[in-house]
């Protein structure tokens, strides 16, 4: 009888990674369907968060100091052998949602095993305790990671781990993190691994330092697909006012690459707004004259920011009008904006400056909507 190898096995079995049930009756059959299919089931166990069984596996493979950080918090887990596989090694995928949900679900369940008392009876607390425990297990144990998407802000030993990863692997296409500030030394080493090592695909980083609406953060996206990098900064947050003279969306060029300093050159602004829909001036109804709602982009100089990155004034003595809303037009307008090398403006920035979009309305009646704004510096080292 002719042996068929593993990698046909393997191709076959793929085609039913989302048929669990029949997945686990065919890793029944004998050894080898049993080591093919182990991998493709656990390289994405989380998207079926609801059973307490994946949580309570993983659990298992925490090292002692992993251990170590629930203890203060009276978290007390069964003793159980230890796993036939290393089940943990063929994770490909760290979705945080996933993980808070699975470890919810296993508290709840008696089943599990899991016994944990908290003085402030604080649940939510315990959930990231364990959730931190088993974030550093897996991006320690994990052989082949993909995607990583945290949602909450991530403390520093976790992301100098992650950092390590980006050095050494390429292997990471999808990178969603939210961090607390990209200035700091943790955010400065963050930048230049993924500029050692751009491989991501897709890169989504939730900064709150450059936030400037009560704490709400732009999204930074990275993009190493073409031919100069580029840092993308956006906000999508519906925001309207009369009289505006008002900061909507902020960005920075990276101030510490390991190549050098960053030069920046090009800038593209980019917006969807539209004004108040009516005027009393039929004549230039769809124009852009007598149109008094507008936006302009200046740079923030860095002295203007304090050691922490947050900006203490908004004023700069030089604007540039990027757009100008169509004249009583109530529809969303997207409008773009472009930079060249030779502008004041790209000459003139700075590593460490902010370049600051305003919207702006004038007069009685003048409304100026806005719901995105984007800036993206275009840049080489």
């Amino acid at each position: 009888m002719i042996s068929i190898p593993n990698e046909c096995f393997f191709e076959i079995f793929n085609h039913f990674q989302d048929c669990y049930n029949i997945l686990f009756s065919c890793l029944l059959v004998n050894r080898q369907w049993c080591r093919n299919i182990v991998p493709i089931l656990w390289k994405n166990p989380l998207k079926e968060f609801r059973d307490v069984r994946i949580i309570k596996t993983y659990l298992l493979s925490l090292n002692a100091e992993e251990k170590a950080q629930l203890r203060p918090f009276g978290i007390v887990f069964p003793i159980d052998p230890k796993p036939l596989f290393d089940y943990t090694a063929y994770t490909t995928s760290i979705v945080e949602y996933n993980l808070c949900e699975g470890i919810k679900n296993c508290l709840d369940d008696k089943r599990c095993g899991i016994n944990y008392y908290s003085i402030s009876d604080d649940y939510e607390r315990t959930v990231r305790v364990i959730k931190s425990s088993l974030i550093s297990m897996l991006l320690r144990t994990s052989k082949n990671l993909k995607l990583v998407d945290f949602y909450e802000t991530i403390n520093d030993k976790i992301m100098m781990t992650l950092i390590e990863i980006l050095y050494r692997s390429t292997a990471i296409k999808t990178l969603n993190i939210c961090f607390d500030n990209l200035g700091s030394k943790e955010g400065k080493m963050l930048v230049e691994a993924l500029h050692r090592n751009i491989t991501p695909e897709s890169l989504r980083i939730n900064d709150y330092q450059l936030g400037i609406n009560e704490g709400k953060a732009n999204y930074v996206k990275f993009d190493f697909t073409e031919p100069w990098l580029s840092i993308t900064y956006n906000k999508n947050e519906e925001y309207h006012g009369t009289y505006l003279n008002s900061l909507y969306v902020t960005g920075s060029l990276p101030t510490s690459i390991d190549a050098g300093i960053p030069k920046c050159k090009k800038i593209e602004i980019t917006c969807e707004s539209h004004d108040q829909g009516w005027s009393s001036y039929p004549q230039d109804q769809g124009t852009y004259n007598n149109s008094w709602t507008w936006g302009e982009i200046s740079i923030i100089p860095k002295q203007n920011n304090d050691l922490q990155g947050h900006l203490i004034e908004n004023e700069s003595k030089t604007r540039y009008k990027v757009y100008t809303n169509k004249h009583a037009v109530e529809d969303w307008q997207t409008h773009k904006f472009v930079f060249l090398s030779e502008h004041p403006l790209v000459q003139s920035l700075q590593p460490g400056d902010i370049v600051g979009l305003y919207i702006r309305s004038l007069h009685p009646g003048w409304c100026n909507y806005n719901k995105r704004a984007e800036i993206k510096f275009y840049y080489t080292v």
